[in-house]
């Protein structure tokens, strides 16, 4: 009774669902996947050097997706399969658009929340191993989280 009391007067529902707590919004999202890619070791399509940031207005990506480079002597097709294979039910997440990319889009995801995002980023990893690129994982789950809690 309280809780509806204080709901009625401060008109701030004090319920949140649970599939809301912690549910990161897209920008948020697409940020941390932009970011994670990058302590991959992997280059977005956009030549960021002149972007005004992340968060400001007039910000270069816009949007759920995240067009990424494919690193050099990478076969396209056979790296976006093996990055499908590592998230199972992900696939509409995943794709490519023009040669010599691929695109991470968390707006796809069957749902937005922190593992899913994350998840998209261990892929990447998982799938640059078995193509035979470096990845640093720790670094790119380390900014993604440390994004999705801001």
């Amino acid at each position: 009774m309280r809780l509806a009391i204080n709901e009625l007067w401060s008109g701030t529902p004090s319920y949140v669902p649970s599939s809301r707590v912690n549910a990161p919004t897209v920008d948020t999202a697409a940020k941390a996947i932009r970011w994670g890619v990058s302590e991959l070791g992997l280059l977005l399509t956009i030549d960021g050097r002149d972007c005004p940031g992340c968060n400001a207005p007039d910000r270069f990506c816009r949007g759920s997706k995240t067009d990424v480079r494919i690193p050099r002597g990478v076969d396209q097709q056979q790296f976006v399969r093996q990055l499908i294979a590592s998230m199972p039910g992900e696939s509409q997440a995943i794709g490519t658009d023009s040669p010599g990319s691929f695109y991470l889009d968390v707006g796809a995801l069957s749902q937005m929340n922190e593992q899913t995002v994350l998840g998209l980023l261990s892929a990447t990893s998982v799938a640059l191993q078995k193509v035979g690129q470096p990845a640093n994982i720790r670094a790119a789950i380390a900014v993604a989280h440390e994004i999705l809690s801001e």
